[in-house]
Order: C-alpha cells, then structure tokens, then sequence
C-alpha cells in the first residue's frame, strides 16, 4: 500500500470519519477543481472501490461567478474531470458579488454561507445517509489555528478544523499538507485548476498563507502536521470540558429552562462557566458565539453578584437580579428587573454590621470610628467612611435598600436624582446597584460617598449616631 494510501485510511479510521463513509448511501464531494477536491474525490472513489461500501459519490460543483471566465472554465473542467471518473457532477452557478453587496458582507462570508446552502439542500434532496465530504487540508487547519489564535480565541479556537461537523460534513484529507497533495497529483497524474484569488493576499488567510506560514517553515519542519497533533489534542480537552459544561448547565437552569441559578452560576468554575454562557446564549440567540469581551464582562458581575446588565450582540442582553440570570432581548426588563430588589434590611445602633457584597455599614452610639474585618478573608477593608447624624431626628425606622429608578436624594437644599449624583461621581454602572442607601421612614438618609440628607447632621446637645461604612474595592 502507498504511504499516501495509508495516511488517508489510517486518518479515517482514527478521526472516525471511515464509520460515517462506510454506513453512508450518498457522499457529496465539494468540487472546485483545484488540487485539494481532485485529491479528495479520487482516493474516496479508490476507498469505496477497495472497501465494497454501498455508497455513491457525487461531485457537487459551485460557479461564484466571482472570477468570470476563469469561473466557468472551473465549471467546464469539474464536470469533464468527473464525468471521466464516472462520477455525476451538480453544477450551480450563484452571483456571489451581487448577494454580498446586497447583504453588506464580505464575498468570503457569502461565498461560504452560499456553498454550504448549496450542500445542505442536496443532502436534503437524497434518501437515506447522505454525508458532505470538503477538501480541507492540514495547511487550511493550520491557517485557521492562526486566524483564531490572533482573535484571542480559546480551546476550541485552537481545536481547529473538526474532521466532522454536525452529523453531515465529513473533512477525510486533513492529515494532509498541500505540498504532499499537490505531489501526490503529478504522481498519479491528477490534473487540477488553480484559483487565481489564492494568490490574492488582501484577503486575510492568503496573506497568513503566503506571508506567515513560510516563516513557520523556516523554524519547524512539518508547522502544519505539529498544529494537526496540537488541534487533535485539545479537541479532546475541550470535547471533555463541553461534557463537563452540559452537565453545569442542566444543574443550574431552573425547571422553566429559560433562567439560571445566578448562584449557582457564580459558583462555577471560570473555565466551565464560560462553556455554560455561551450554552445559555445559544439557546436564546440560536447561535453559540460569543466575544471574550461580553463573555469576561458577564463573568465578573456574576462574581459580584448583584443587579446588572450586559448588551450582547443580537439585540440581547445578559440580566442577573443575584437571584436569577438569563438572556432575553426585552430591553424593557433590563429596568423591571432593577426594580424587583425591593426587600429592605433592618439596622440598629449597636447591632451587628449589615455585610453585603464588599460593603459593612455599623451605627453606633459609643465612637465615632471603629476598625471591621472581613469575616472571610480576615483583611481590613480598603476604605473607610463615618459620619455622625442627629439620633431625635431620625423618622421611625432605620433600614437599608438599594438603589430603584426614580430615587431622589436630598441634599446642599436640592432634591437630587440618585442615578444622576452617582453617574456624576463617575461610580461605574455595575456597582451603583450594590451601594447600600441607609433609610428611615422619610426617605434616603445618606449613600456613602455623599453629605448626609438635609437636616440630618447633629446639632450642639444632640444624641448622635455614627456611621462606618467599609468598603473594599
């Protein structure tokens, strides 16, 4: 058997993709004509032949109409080159230009959104098994490596191309560089067609294909088989860690399916929460993709806990109240939900501190300062706040609350937007939620950080009450 042979069988086997070829009726090739597909097509004919599968090869060609003449001498070739290996070949031809700039996107974007479109309907369109088999190779592998590597992406990014994706599309020739392809080709004389936008390096992987990857050949003999090894390995990290993660998710979805724990969620592990997001925001957006950015941002307010939310794309946004998390594209709710932490907490001179978040407030009627340590981490908080206020002057009870729309606070002898003083102090947006307010019947008394409510500062004679509020940041 030739070495070219044997990396093609052993890979099927060890990728899993020979399974999916051997109980298939119908293979659909991706055909471009160039040397990639013209490699693919001939050893999945010589795999069917030599193994007796049931299954019949279909070349299944796409006219971008992006390159003209160039396009249809492609479509020209692809349907003869077929025909000669008895293979039937589908041709449609799509005005990719046209559709791109209709859409707004880019023709790279188009182009592939167009082709799949175009594979799915045949896989539709055929009884029984039907499995798309596409030309990439270790270079493309290697390429895509790069490409997510400079997104900032995580494991699954550096996973690469899958050797199988969603049941259907099957990748048999990525154990293979472009080198070894294209000599393989001239060995059993496999003519091809060569795609001039390959050389074209405005596009972002042809530069990284002409300008990167040969000084990664100057460094490492064999850079795309080394990323193949690396991809395969992580894939089966990250296949684990997924695992892992759709546990977590079951574990922290409440029974309605549609809100999470936000405890629960909290408590999670950074690389597991991460996994359960994006499965929480594929489930609500149809889709799994999320930024860093909006994934690190989510993940630090949960920590905090609290009141928050995050715009993600979709129109959607990310909502904790502390008690539940979800995904929803009602903006309106974002506001609903700030408003539903109505529940007060009683405090009294003397009593033992209110903790909540990174903040202890104490009023005492003994000093004036007092030093208080974090239960938890036995540290003393970063900064320190005391006022005294007139004890007789206090209407009824002394509670603590949170922030809601619509507060006025009094003070200087003007009524003041709470959101706009806190917004003017620069407090960032996810921690106003989570200042406690200390109230009596009347209203606000003070927000740390600002002057006490009109009327409330001691007078000569008067039995006072101090503040402490310690806050770390």
């Amino acid at each position: 058997m030739s070495d070219y042979k044997k990396t093609f069988n052993d890979y099927l086997r060890r990728s899993g993709i020979g399974a999916e070829i051997d109980s298939a009726d119908t293979i659909i090739v991706g055909y471009s004509g160039g040397a990639d597909s013209r490699f693919l097509l001939y050893m999945l004919c010589q795999y069917i032949k030599d193994n007796n599968c049931k299954a019949l090869i279909k070349a299944a060609h796409m006219n971008h109409m992006i390159r003209g003449n160039e396009a249809d001498r492609d479509e020209a070739f692809c349907m003869e080159s077929a025909e000669s290996m008895g293979i039937p070949c589908i041709v449609r031809k799509t005005d990719v230009p046209s559709i791109a700039k209709a859409s707004l996107r880019g023709l790279e974007e188009t182009a592939r959104n167009e082709r799949y479109s175009f594979f799915n309907e045949l896989c539709r369109k055929y009884s029984g098994k039907t499995i798309v088999a596409t030309a990439h190779n270790a270079d493309d592998n290697l390429e895509t490596v790069i490409f997510n590597m400079l997104r900032g992406t995580g494991i699954r990014g550096m996973s690469g191309i899958p050797p199988m994706r969603d049941g259907i599309f099957v990748r048999p020739i990525l154990a293979f560089g472009g080198k070894e392809i294209r000599r393989v080709c001239k060995e059993l004389g496999l003519e091809y067609v060569y795609d001039s936008t390959n050389s074209d390096t405005d596009y972002k992987r042809n530069y990284i294909r002409h300008n990167v990857i040969p000084v990664l050949n100057e460094i490492a003999s064999s850079p795309h088989s080394a990323v193949l090894k690396m991809s395969e390995n992580l894939r089966m990290d990250a296949e684990y860690l997924d695992k892992r993660s759709d546990e977590a998710y079951k574990s922290v979805m409440l029974k309605n399916g549609l809100k999470a724990d936000a405890v629960a969620l909290a408590s999670l592990d950074d690389a597991i929460l991460t996994r359960v997001i994006c499965k929480m925001y594929g489930s609500s957006a149809g889709g799994e993709f999320l930024e860093h950015t909006h994934i690190s941002a989510i993940v630090k307010l949960l920590r905090r806990k609290g009141t928050f939310s995050v715009s993600v794309p979709g129109n959607k946004f990310f909502l904790s109240n502390g008690t539940e998390a979800e995904f929803t594209s009602d903006i309106k709710k974002t506001r609903i939900q700030k408003n539903k932490s109505n529940k007060t907490y009683k405090i009294e001179a003397n009593g033992k501190p209110f903790r909540m978040y990174n903040f202890s407030l104490t009023l005492s009627c003994e000093n004036e300062k007092q030093t208080f340590l974090d239960d938890k981490a036995g540290n003393i908080y970063n900064l320190s706040i005391h006022k005294a206020m007139s004890f007789g002057k206090i209407k009824g009870s002394l509670f603590i609350r949170f922030r809601n729309d619509g507060d006025i606070f009094r003070y200087g002898g003007m009524n003041r937007k709470v959101k706009k003083i806190m917004s003017e102090k620069k407090i960032p947006a996810d921690r106003r939620d989570r200042i406690p307010m200390l109230c009596d019947d009347e209203g606000i008394i003070w927000i740390p950080g600002f002057p006490l409510r009109d009327g409330m500062a001691p007078c000569d004679g008067d039995k006072s009450v101090y503040i402490s509020c310690l806050y770390r940041n």
